[in-house]
């Protein structure tokens, strides 16, 4: 069950979102609930946000939960390998590609390992010889960050203008993330961002200002990616010319 939570952003975005947590928790919770669930056997979730958490299986206490911030011998299956990006290249007899796919579309860690967005790869190696560009962007996700990023205040400019020029900035990942955490507090964008697929996560410390809270590096995974935010600071800031946002968004 693929992206779970997509009907719950659009709900969160237009302004139903109890009504369809009721409606999520019925329906879903009376499929995979061990009473009724009888021809059943397992069921994989997955989504943006930790199905706990939102209380839609508040009474089903068998869940496994696994994220991306975890060392799991299925994070290898997220997406292709460093291995399985050659024996493509090989077979496809295209070992020239292979900076312009790790450039665009390589970055995104789960645990310790590192993957590529097979959905971009396979579309990129089938359209050739077009040129990269993105394959891949989480529409689910996208109203939400750019109502948020665009919501946000200087704090938020300063840590995008930051991204957009290359470097990282340093955040804790809040695992357990509702969407009524990113309006308590906008700095938790940043979580959502990660766990939405626009920004990656390394080199773990504890904070100096907190010694038992975690922060990893965060930054933009790849190119494919930075088109992205691209377009949504240019939607915000351009004036005529559509390279102006970016511009006017970094001079201001």
């Amino acid at each position: 069950m693929d992206e779970y939570d997509t009907p719950m952003i659009e709900a969160w975005s237009n302004n139903y979102y109890h009504e369809m947590t009721k409606f999520m928790r019925s329906w879903l919770g009376g499929g995979l609930k061990h009473e009724n669930a009888h021809a059943l056997y397992r069921a994989v979730i997955t989504g943006i946000l930790r199905v706990a958490k939102e209380s839609i299986f508040s009474d089903l206490n068998n869940l496994k939960v696994i994220t991306t911030l975890q060392s799991h011998k299925l994070s290898q299956m997220f997406g292709f390998t460093g291995h399985e990006i050659d024996t493509i290249l090989s077979d496809f007899s295209i070992p020239e590609q292979e900076k312009v796919i790790r450039e665009w579309y390589n970055g995104y860690s789960f645990g310790d390992q590192v993957v590529y967005n097979p959905w971009s790869v396979t579309n990129y190696i089938d359209n050739l010889p077009d040129p990269p560009g993105p394959h891949w962007l989480n529409t689910s996700a996208n109203t939400l960050v750019y109502e948020e990023l665009g919501g946000g205040g200087m704090e938020i400019k300063r840590d995008m203008e930051k991204l957009l020029s290359g470097e990282e900035i340093r955040y804790p990942i809040t695992e357990t993330i509702t969407f009524n955490d990113i309006r308590r507090n906008p700095a938790n964008i940043w979580s959502f961002l990660y766990f939405s697929g626009y920004l990656k996560a390394g080199d773990p410390k504890f904070a100096d200002y907190d010694p038992g809270l975690l922060t990893y590096a965060l930054s933009i995974p790849n190119k494919e990616i930075r088109a992205a935010y691209k377009q949504f600071v240019n939607s915000q800031f351009e004036k005529g010319d559509p390279s102006s946002g970016i511009s006017s968004f970094l001079s201001k």
